[in-house]
């Protein structure tokens, strides 16, 4: 339980080797960089079971979702902003920014349907936005049609994100987490709910 680093930092200006363990992806990460400050040579590739594929990140957001939108924040550049021992919408539909001005909202499950898009482009409408990222394993067919639906009606631009895996298995990539798992924005479906 390593949380930002600190006893490796301190063992490696004992130079004493160590051994870092932690459940949260985000807090190993952070070990990495205040490592590589201390002029240690390491990367995120040395990060032992650091979820890289589909199943390992659902694994993920089973254990702690909070984790999950951290991850997705970070592949995306954003600020996340939900609060550690909140429950749910305790962020006010917000887990996220990106430049403090495009809002996102993050689930960890499939199928993400009408309603979840709905209460989204309230919030948007509450603070007078024209545009919000949703992110999700997958959205059903009503999802798109209510983004479309919000598009057209209100001009309110609603980026539907799918997590997606790229199976690269025999090439120089293949521990690497941003070649095993892409967001893909989903709003190239122009005719939402036909394949593209």
């Amino acid at each position: 339980m390593c949380g930002c680093g600190t006893a490796l930092v301190g063992a490696n200006n004992l130079d004493r080797r160590g051994i870092g363990i932690d459940i949260s992806p985000t807090a190993c990460k952070t070990m990495v960089k205040r490592l590589r400050r201390q002029n240690v040579k390491i990367s995120v590739d040395d990060i032992i079971d650091l979820p890289r594929r589909i199943n390992e990140i659902k694994k993920m957001v089973e254990i702690d979702p909070i984790e999950f939108q951290n991850w997705v924040c970070e592949k995306l550049g954003a600020i996340s902003t939900t609060p550690r021992g909140f429950g749910p919408r305790a962020d006010g539909n917000v887990d996220g920014w990106i430049m403090s001005t495009t809002p996102i909202q993050i689930k960890g499950s499939e199928g993400i349907g009408y309603s979840e898009i709905e209460r989204f482009e309230t919030t948007l409408e509450k603070q007078k936005l024209k545009e919000g990222l949703f992110i999700a394993f997958s959205f059903s067919k009503p999802a798109y049609e209510e983004a479309l639906r919000a598009n057209n009606e209100k001009g309110l631009k609603l980026d539907l994100i799918e997590l997606e895996e790229r199976i690269s298995p025999n090439t120089k990539f293949a521990n690497r987490p941003e070649y095993h798992t892409i967001l893909k924005s989903s709003i190239t479906k122009r005719q939402w709910g036909e394949k593209e």
